[in-house]
C-alpha cells in the first residue's frame, strides 16, 4: 500500500482521497502533534473530561438534579402507626337511655408497646357519677332530674375501664367492658347475707312490692327495702359476697368493644350501643 501526501495538503491511498481538511503541513509526526494540541485546546461540549491511564479519556454527561428513586410504600406493612391515646368523641346508632342521649365517649390512656390498650368508655350525658354512699338504695340513685336512672347497662355518667389490643397491621381495636364495674362501690356497702352456701346482698325471701318498696317476709324478720336494690341483688346479682362483705362481681357480664381505625376515625360495634361512630378529638 502507497501512502503519499498530495501538494494541496491531503492524504491520498492508491489514487483515493481519505481526508482533505486545511492547508498542507509538515510530515506526519508534526501533523499528529498539531491534530493532538488542537484536541486539547478544542475542550469538551457535552460534558467534562478526564484523563485517566495514558491513552483514554472518561466522558461525563450533564448533572442528574435527581439523587434517589421514589419507592412505592410495602402494601404488606399496613397503615402508617396513628396513635390511639387520646378523646374519641361520638354516637351509637342504638344506644338507648333515659336521657335519650346517643353520646358515646372512649378516652384511651395507654397504649403498651406490645399493643395492649387501656382506658375507659363512657355513654350519655356528661358528667361524673359520683361514687355510692347509701347502701340501702339502688344505684345510681333517684333524683328530682332522674327518678327513675337505668340500673342496667349501660349507666349513664360512669367511665366503665376498658381494656383491649390494638392490631396496628389492620387498624383493628378489640376489647371488653365489665358491666358490674360501676357498682364497686355500692356493693362494698351491702351487708352479706347467708344463703344455704353462699352469701348475697339481700335474704332470699318470699316478697310483695308496691313498685316502690319491696317487703321480704323472711322466717326470722320482714324487711322492707327499696325495689332497686332488691333487683341488683337478687336477680341481677351484681355483687359477690363472703363472709367478710361484698364486692363487685369480677366474672359478672361483659360487652365486648370491636372498632376500625381508619385516619382520625374509630367505627365498629359496642354491645348494646349499636354500630358506634367515633372521631378523635
Amino acid at each position: 500500500m502507497v501512502v503519499r501526501r498530495g501538494s494541496w495538503g491531503g492524504w491520498v491511498l492508491s489514487g483515493a482521497l481519505l481526508v482533505g481538511c486545511g492547508p498542507a503541513v509538515g510530515d506526519v509526526d508534526d501533523a499528529g502533534a498539531e491534530a493532538s494540541d488542537d484536541g486539547a485546546d478544542g475542550g469538551m461540549s457535552a460534558g467534562s473530561a478526564t484523563t485517566g491511564t495514558p491513552g483514554t479519556m472518561t466522558l461525563s454527561g450533564p448533572a442528574d438534579d435527581s439523587t434517589t428513586d421514589s419507592v412505592d410504600p410495602d402494601p404488606s406493612a399496613g397503615p402508617e402507626p396513628v396513635g390511639l391515646v387520646g378523646y374519641w368523641l361520638g354516637y351509637g346508632n342504638q344506644l338507648s337511655l333515659p336521657s335519650k342521649s346517643d353520646r358515646v365517649v372512649l378516652n384511651v390512656t395507654d397504649v403498651s408497646a406490645d399493643n395492649q390498650v387501656a382506658g375507659t368508655i363512657a355513654f350519655g350525658v356528661e358528667g361524673v357519677l359520683p361514687p355510692a354512699t347509701d347502701g340501702n338504695v339502688g344505684y345510681p340513685p333517684a333524683s328530682e332530674s332522674s327518678p327513675n336512672p337505668r340500673i342496667w347497662f349501660p349507666v349513664e355518667m360512669f367511665a366503665y375501664p376498658f381494656v383491649g389490643t390494638f392490631d396496628p397491621a389492620t387498624g383493628r381495636l378489640l376489647g371488653e367492658v365489665s358491666e358490674t364495674d360501676v357498682w364497686a362501690t355500692w356493693c362494698t356497702l351491702q351487708t352479706p347475707y347467708l344463703e344455704g352456701d353462699d352469701y348475697a346482698c339481700v335474704p332470699n325471701c318470699a316478697s310483695m312490692s308496691d313498685g316502690q318498696q319491696c317487703t321480704l317476709m323472711c322466717p326470722e324478720e320482714t324487711l322492707v327495702l327499696d325495689c332497686r336494690k332488691v333487683e341488683l341483688c337478687s336477680f341481677s346479682s351484681v355483687c359477690r359476697c363472703d363472709a367478710g362483705g361484698c364486692v363487685a362481681d369480677p366474672d359478672g357480664a361483659t360487652f365486648e368493644v370491636d372498632l376500625n381505625l381508619s385516619g382520625s376515625e374509630l367505627d365498629g360495634v359496642i354491645d348494646e350501643a349499636g354500630m358506634v361512630y367515633l372521631v378523635r378529638q
